[in-house]
């Protein structure tokens, strides 16, 4: 399978299926998904409330001062 962006809404819909008694495979099948990526959407619904976990700022904050600024002189 190749990275693609799956929209919240496909996400949920898998969730909803396996909750309905569709198999595992059944599902991996007809959406073209993989088990891990299943998983890991349960498991952000089981945590957060959602398939999607909220957004995290990565990386160093930015450290800006004033030498950087147009001085008007």
């Amino acid at each position: 399978m190749v990275y693609r962006k799956i929209s919240p809404d496909m996400k949920q819909r898998a969730l909803e299926l396996l909750e309905q008694g569709c198999e595992m495979e059944q599902v991996i099948e007809a959406l073209d998904v993989s088990t891990r990526s299943i998983n890991c959407w349960a498991h952000n619904y089981e945590q957060h409330g959602r398939v999607n976990p909220p957004s995290v700022l990565r990386g160093r904050p930015a450290h800006l001062n004033n030498c950087f600024a147009r001085q008007s002189t």
